[in-house]
């Protein structure tokens, strides 16, 4: 059979026909064809397929519900449990490391380092608070013995061991505290004062130090320390006869017979540091005392030394007057040019005339007379040292012969009234009762800009 094509049906579109009124719209069966119809039913012919709609079921799926906002919700979700999935095997899955330390150096424990701290801070305090003034114990009786007990000292190669302290009173010695200015304060009664002197000092007589030792090169002389020396400070047996004593002799007495003039000692070893002191008055010390003094005691042993005292002084009073005093081992003085006390030890006496020993004393000497006026200056040298080495001591006093003084009770000579020792290792001076004469003295400075004035009367 042959068909013709109908417009439309080629393509698998159905034209679809006008609808009136109240038409049926139903699809007829297809089972049902209509008789008058000459042409199959267009279902009799295979159109083009088309895909069949799902059938509906009263339910829209979720994606559909939700829209586009499921998905960065889902991707949110995801992440969080990821999160908590990665904690959770991080804190107990993953093996804990171990862990070791290695042990510091020991240190120390905590009542050490308490004790440490407080020891510290008594010192600050200490250091801080004012001194406990010194006690002083007075005694009218000359003859009376006091007991103080032992004072702990402290020696040290840069300072000077020699203090004077307490004019008056048994005060102790302690020979540990003043530096080799020749300064520092302290002891009873007033400021201290060094044995040798000050350094830098305005008034009073002008000390040097000279060892005969050895050279100004540093060369060793004729009285140079012997081997047996080498081995002690100390003296040795049989010094007084030595070759080295009978030089060191030899050279004091060539001093003192030439006007005192430095040109005589130049040749020898000098100390250049000066001293000044007010006052010669050394109780017994050791002889390694004086170079300390003087900041020479890493050059110098402490043994055939001298040191020359030289200024002016202006007596308070007129009258006739000598000086009296102990010298271990020298101790020797001149007024305005004339020799007046030789008050040197036995074995090293080069003027015996000058230094009569005086009643009732111990081993004090006496000089001669000589006449000074009130206000007017007098040139005055000094002359201490120590032969053998071991201990030294040097004491001036002055005598008024107007005031007719019994043996034994002279006045201490000084050029300031300054506080200063009576006392050794706890013991009283024997030959000092406590008087003094206080000399002027003009400024050590200008000492040689004055012109000498004229001899002793």
């Amino acid at each position: 059979m042959h068909y013709h094509p109908i417009p439309g049906i080629a393509s698998g579109v159905i034209p679809q026909s006008p609808v009136h009124g109240n038409a049926d719209l139903r699809d007829p069966s297809p089972h049902e064809d209509d008789p008058s119809d000459p042409l199959p039913h267009p279902s009799a012919v295979d159109p083009a397929p088309v895909s069949p709609k799902p059938p509906a079921t009263g339910k829209r799926p979720l994606m559909d519900r939700f829209g586009g906002r499921f998905l960065p919700i889902s991707i949110i979700l995801h992440l969080v449990f990821g999160l908590i999935a990665t904690w959770f095997v991080v804190q107990r899955l993953e093996p804990k490391r171990k862990v070791t330390f290695q042990a510091g150096k020991p240190g120390r424990s905590q009542a050490a380092r308490t004790m440490e701290y407080k020891v510290q801070a008594t010192k600050k305090r200490n250091s801080l608070s004012a001194p406990a003034p010194t006690k002083r114990i007075t005694t009218n009786a000359i003859s009376a013995r006091v007991s103080i007990p032992q004072m702990e000292m402290s020696m040290n190669s840069s300072v000077t061991p020699c203090r004077m302290q307490g004019l008056g009173g048994a005060a102790g010695f302690s020979p540990g505290t003043l530096g080799s200015l020749g300064g520092g304060t302290g002891g009873a009664g007033g400021g201290a004062v060094p044995f040798f002197g000050l350094r830098e000092a305005a008034t009073g007589l002008v000390g040097e130090f000279y060892d005969l030792k050895q050279t100004k090169d540093l060369k060793p002389t004729d009285m140079a320390v012997t081997e047996e020396e080498k081995t002690t400070n100390m003296p040795v047996k049989g010094w007084s006869g030595a070759p080295e004593s009978l030089k060191y002799r030899e050279t004091l007495k060539h001093f003192v017979s030439s006007s005192w003039n430095a040109a005589a000692l130049e040749k020898f070893y000098k100390a250049p540091n000066k001293l000044t002191t007010t006052q010669i008055f050394i109780p017994h010390t050791l002889a390694a005392e004086a170079p300390k003094a003087f900041g020479v005691d890493q050059n110098v042993s402490p043994r055939r030394w001298v040191v020359h005292y030289s200024g002016e002084v202006i007596p308070p009073k007129s009258g006739r007057f000598r000086f009296v005093g102990i010298g271990d081992d020298v101790l020797m003085v001149r007024i305005n040019g004339r020799n007046v006390l030789d008050a040197n030890w036995n074995g090293v006496r080069v003027l015996p005339e000058l230094g009569t020993e005086e009643p009732g004393t111990d081993h004090l000497r006496g000089g001669v007379w000589f006449e000074l006026h009130a206000g007017e200056r007098v040139k005055m040298d000094a002359l201490i040292g120590e032969n053998p080495g071991g201990h030294c001591m040097a004491v001036l006093f002055i005598d008024e012969q107007a005031a007719k003084n019994p043996p034994g009770d002279y006045a201490l000579f000084l050029l300031k009234d300054l506080p200063v020792a009576d006392v050794l290792h706890g013991k009283k001076f024997a030959n000092y009762t406590g008087k003094k004469l206080v000399f002027a003295s003009p400024d050590s400075r200008s000492f040689f800009n004055h012109p000498l004035p004229g001899g002793p009367r």
